[in-house]
């Protein structure tokens, strides 16, 4: 097993640079600027991070959609699981008008 906390800096830093000169798209920098004072950066992008949070996001929205059409309509959930997202997502509709 490694033991990291014994590896250098140096160490670090060459096989960071490595990796990135083997899967130049393992890290995803953005490059960023204020419009107010000019200052200019750049900014790792998480994907797993932004991937966990949709699916988070998505999560919580069919929960809220399937408790809304079951009071609504009183079906089950396996009933408004089977409806496809086009058709929920116009029934989410109806039920809000």
């Amino acid at each position: 097993m490694l033991d990291l906390s014994q590896w250098t800096d140096e160490l670090q830093e060459a096989l960071t640079g490595r990796l990135s000169e083997v899967d130049p798209l393992a890290e995803i920098l953005i490059d960023l600027s204020c419009q107010v004072c000019g200052r200019q950066w750049q900014s790792l992008f998480d994907v797993a991070g932004f991937l966990w949070h949709e699916v988070q996001v998505r999560g919580r929205r069919l929960l809220q959609e399937i408790d809304l059409l079951a009071r609504t309509y009183g079906w089950t959930e396996g009933e408004i699981l089977r409806l496809s997202e086009q058709r929920r997502s116009l029934y989410v509709g109806m039920a809000l008008s």
